[in-house]
């Protein structure tokens, strides 16, 4: 992308959608994408985006569990997918990554029941090279999401379980190809079903998780693989219930979260979003998103090179976005 430029990208009732947004001259026309069958849109996570240059790649779920893939400009006016994989839990975003000349995706499968972690690799014409189950002997594997500032591909997921549920990280070489994978950090009362955050820095690698607060409330955490301390400190403390969301990106060096807090105890009440910022190991204060209708979830967080940070998130309504600056002295 641009360098000071995002794109969006999001479930549509007749497929899936993406728009440009840049800092300074505003959003562009949306393409929309048809997707047969669609995705079941309130019981589906968001599609996996990533952007190089002015290519695009969306991976999209449908309603029968099948991963579909689209590579678009972003100057296109006209776009498809192909189907490339089947047996995605929806629940769960697939999340994908431009490596080379080769495109990777990993998803959740739950079709035997137990969540597996899968592994593609196509090529830019869209053909499958492989497609691997790199879930650990004796373990599960659900809500991949790649690491933020990693310094080589590296897929963050966990082994969900109603007790203590592992982090674990697998890093990939330049072909795509995954490796072993690492056990980073034990979590306890993870949410069902989890979202995860993993990002690294010199400073920091750290995982923002959501969770079961205290009284089954609904909270979002962070832990610190690097220190021996297992407890996390809470992103948003539990205040309510429902499920919940977390997001993180890098600026400037610094590791920003946002995460969903309820506004109130009941399952339905209007949510907002805390971003804080992670500084010499300690999250400084929230900085409060209320969105247009006095209601914001759900959040996706992105910066680009210059600096600005854009938030996505769900209102009572659609979608909205929120331009920003990082101010490191806050």
């Amino acid at each position: 992308m641009e360098r000071d430029a995002f794109v969006l990208g999001w479930y549509t009732q007749t497929g899936a959608a993406l728009i440009t947004i840049d800092a300074t001259n505003g959003a562009g026309a949306p393409l929309y994408i048809s997707l047969d069958p669609p995705a079941l849109i309130e019981r589906s996570a968001a599609p996996g985006l990533a952007a190089t240059g002015r290519t695009v790649f969306l991976a999209a779920i449908d309603n029968q569990g099948r991963v579909h893939l689209c590579t678009t400009s972003v100057a296109a006016t006209a776009a498809s997918f192909s189907m490339i994989g089947p047996s995605a839990d929806p629940r769960f975003s697939p999340t994908v990554m431009p490596l080379n000349d080769r495109i990777a995706i990993a998803w959740t499968d739950g079709q035997s029941g137990l969540m597996r972690l899968q592994v593609g690799l196509y090529s830019m014409q869209r053909r499958t090279v492989s497609v691997r189950d790199i879930t650990p002997p004796s373990m599960g594997g659900a809500a991949p999401t790649w690491v933020i500032g990693a310094e080589r591909p590296t897929l963050a997921f966990v082994d969900a379980r109603e007790g203590v549920s592992p982090i674990l990280t697998v890093e990939l070489d330049a072909q795509g190809e995954p490796g072993s994978s690492i056990v980073q950090k034990p979590v306890s009362n993870l949410a069902s079903p989890p979202a995860l955050a993993v990002l690294r820095t010199a400073e920091h690698f750290v995982a923002g998780f959501t969770a079961v607060g205290q009284l089954a409330t609904s909270a979002v955490g962070m832990v610190n693989f690097r220190s021996n301390d297992a407890r996390p400190v809470p992103i948003v403390a539990g205040t309510g219930y429902g499920p919940t969301h977390v997001t993180g990106t890098i600026v400037n060096g610094t590791i920003l979260f946002a995460g969903d807090a309820h506004r109130g105890p009941e399952s339905n009440t209007p949510r907002e979003i805390y971003i804080r910022a992670l500084r010499d190991g300690t999250l400084g204060t929230a900085q409060i998103v209320t969105g247009p209708e006095a209601s914001a979830s759900f959040g996706a967080l992105a910066s680009s090179p210059a600096g600005t940070i854009a938030l996505a998130f769900r209102t009572n309504n659609g979608i909205a976005v929120q331009l920003g600056r990082f101010d490191p002295a806050r």
